[in-house]
């Protein structure tokens, strides 16, 4: 059942190739933490298994961008009624229950006032703290130099910097479709196929992104990081839905065959040492 209401809104969950074996939990988990969500449409790279029971685009190429831009077609295609839809990595499934009613207000709010992008972050911005001379290499903003809040009702939508260092960031995030299409269409011509520089690249004329006050409901860098599975994810879903704590259980063992039986302990501790040494 489409939670929104009109029809018009679509989750694309796009699965690469190294969690392609895990889409059907994936899918399960988003199933169960989000009751009442609208379509999910699953985008899986070539060569994937066929899902009788899910509506399934299997993708003609394996980069990021390609793939995103083949499933906005078929969406297109298929479903012209959609207008926006809601882009969701696979490791950014919700591994604790979604608040079906914000999130549903929260999308009606951006598709009436006509916003193109609005994120629904999985760490935290930086409401009311602002930071002058917070820049990366290149000179953008990680951060805001001023709070600059949009009301809608009872919601609040951040204004994202233009010269935001991840001003396209690949967080779960609502898309107005032909808007989306429009910045595949600009990143494949300039050879951009892979999220970590559709994320970062600036494309002409963009028009205002918002972030959401609705933190969605997983952690930073969802169930992978650096190329392994993220122990604070593990432990973040233990006690959450059990589609989500079936998925962390398969992600570790996983992990385990590819890497040793003492791997995930051994990225605990990483982990653990890592906070500790944020926090001196």
């Amino acid at each position: 059942m489409n939670a929104i209401g009109s029809g018009n809104i679509a989750i694309l969950l796009q699965v690469g190739p190294g969690l392609a074996s895990k889409c059907e939990l994936i899918a399960d988990a988003l199933g169960e933490a989000w009751p009442g969500h609208p379509p999910i449409l699953l985008a899986l790279p070539p060569g994937s298994a066929e899902f009788q029971d899910r509506e399934t685009i299997h993708c003609r190429d394996a980069g990021w961008v390609s793939m995103l831009r083949e499933s906005l077609l078929y969406m297109k295609t298929r479903h012209p009624a959609v207008t926006h839809l809601l882009s969701l990595i696979d490791d950014h499934c919700p591994l604790r229950p979604c608040d079906g009613d914000r999130l549903a207000s929260a999308i009606r709010s951006a598709v009436a006032e006509d916003m193109k992008c609005v994120a629904f972050v999985t760490y935290e911005w930086p409401w009311s703290r602002t930071a002058v001379n917070s820049v990366d290499e290149r000179g953008r903003r990680v951060t805001w130099t001023k709070v600059d809040i949009r009301q809608v009702g009872g919601l609040k939508f951040a204004r994202v910097p233009s010269d935001f260092f991840r001003y396209n960031q690949c967080q779960p995030a609502l898309w107005d479709l032909d808007y989306c299409l429009s910045l595949c269409e600009q990143a494949l011509a300039l050879g951009i196929d892979d999220p970590w520089t559709f994320e970062s690249h600036l494309f002409p004329g963009q028009p205002q992104h918002y972030v959401s006050d609705y933190r969605w409901p997983t952690v930073h860098h969802g169930f992978m990081a650096t190329g392994q599975v993220n122990a604070e994810a593990v432990l973040y879903a233990r006690g959450s839905t059990p589609a989500a704590h079936a998925l962390g259980r398969a992600l570790v063992e996983q992990f385990r065959e590819a890497r040793g039986p003492f791997a995930m302990t051994r990225a605990r501790v990483a982990w653990l040492m890592d906070r500790i040494r944020t926090s001196l």
